[in-house]
C-alpha cells in the first residue's frame, strides 16, 4: 500500500497458493477479513496505476477458498447446532455482548491500549494515518465485530484480530519515531508497562502451576 513497489519475493507465486490457503481457513472471522484486505489492496494497485502481480490474484483466490473451506466445513455446522439450545433472541443477544466484550475487556485490553496511546501520540505529533495504519485498524475492527453473526465466539478466534492491532501498532509507533525523536520516552514508558504486564501473567501461571496460589 506504500508508494514503495512490491518486493522480488523468490518463488512467491508457488509458495503463495498454500499461504493463502491456510490464511483463509485459519478460522471464520479472519479468513474473510484478509480476503476483503487482499482485494483492497489489490483494487488499490489498480487505481494508482501500479502493476498487479500474479501472485497476488492467486493468494486473494486461495485465501477465499480456505475461507469458504471453514466456513462450510461439517464441524462449523455441527458446533452451529450444539450452540443452538433454544433460548430466546433477546438472551442470544445479551450472550453475544458479553463475548464481544470478553474479547476487548480481557483478551484485546492490553493491546487496545497500546493502540489508543499511539493513535494519542500520532495526533499530538501532526501525524496523519497512513493508509496501511486505517487499513489495518478497519481489518481489526472488521475481524472483532464479524462474530456478531456467527452462534459462536471462541477465545482463540481474538488472537487474529491482536495480531492486526500489533501490526497497526507497529506501523503507527515507526512514523512518530521518524518524525519525532523527543517520543522515546513515551515508548520508553509504554514498553514498561507492557514489560510489567508480561511479568504479572508469567509469575501467575508460575505461581497456579507452584501451587503457590490455589
Amino acid at each position: 500500500l506504500g508508494e514503495n513497489g512490491p518486493r522480488s519475493l523468490p518463488g512467491i507465486t508457488v509458495w503463495i497458493l498454500p499461504l493463502g490457503l491456510v490464511s483463509g481457513w485459519s478460522n471464520e472471522n479472519m479468513g474473510p477479513t484478509l480476503w476483503l484486505v487482499s482485494v483492497f489492496t489489490i483494487l488499490h494497485l489498480r487505481k494508482k496505476g501500479r502493476r498487479i502481480p500474479l501472485w497476488t490474484i492467486l493468494g486473494s483466490a486461495t485465501v477465499l477458498l480456505g475461507s469458504l473451506l471453514c466456513i462450510l466445513a461439517p464441524g462449523n455446522r455441527i458446533r452451529a447446532a450444539e450452540a443452538e439450545t433454544g433460548i430466546g433472541p433477546l438472551w442470544k443477544m445479551f450472550l453475544r455482548g458479553y463475548a464481544e466484550s470478553t474479547a476487548v475487556f480481557s483478551f484485546l485490553f492490553p493491546t487496545l491500549v497500546i493502540t489508543v496511546f499511539l493513535l494519542i501520540m500520532t495526533f499530538m505529533t501532526g501525524l496523519k494515518l497512513r493508509l496501511q495504519d486505517l487499513v489495518l485498524l478497519c481489518a481489526a475492527l472488521l475481524s472483532w465485530g464479524a462474530f456478531l453473526l456467527s452462534p459462536h465466539y471462541p477465545d482463540r478466534a481474538t488472537f487474529g484480530t491482536m495480531v492486526l492491532l500489533i501490526c497497526a501498532n507497529l506501523s503507527m509507533a515507526d512514523g512518530i519515531l521518524k518524525k519525532e525523536k523527543k517520543g522515546r520516552m513515551g515508548f520508553f514508558l509504554l514498553a514498561l508497562l507492557i514489560w510489567l504486564r508480561a511479568m504479572y501473567v508469567l509469575f501467575e501461571f508460575l505461581s497456579i502451576s507452584w501451587g503457590w496460589i490455589r
